[in-house]
């Protein structure tokens, strides 16, 4: 059973370590802050750090995106209310 644990344990860490070294939005020295972290802290720090990566990326993907105009009517029509 704890040979069973090790082995998730290291293939969790190594999956959030992955995670780490390719994220396109932080530089060399805190990626390495951060891979550490996910292998001092057992368990604790790969979960912190996978959430952080996913909140990060979300944020940064939706900023990223142009502003699309809504296809709701009721938008439409608010734009168009001046019948004289």
């Amino acid at each position: 059973m704890l040979k069973t644990l090790a082995i998730y344990y290291i293939a969790f860490s190594l999956v959030a370590t992955i995670v780490v070294a390719r994220s396109r939005y932080f530089d060399r020295v805190r990626k390495l802050f951060q891979a550490v972290v996910v292998w001092l802290l057992p368990i604790i720090g790969a979960l912190v750090m996978l959430v952080f990566h996913s909140i990060v990326h979300r944020n940064m993907t939706t900023k990223a995106e142009p502003d699309r105009p809504s296809n709701n009517s009721d938008d439409v029509l608010a734009d168009h209310t001046d019948f004289d």
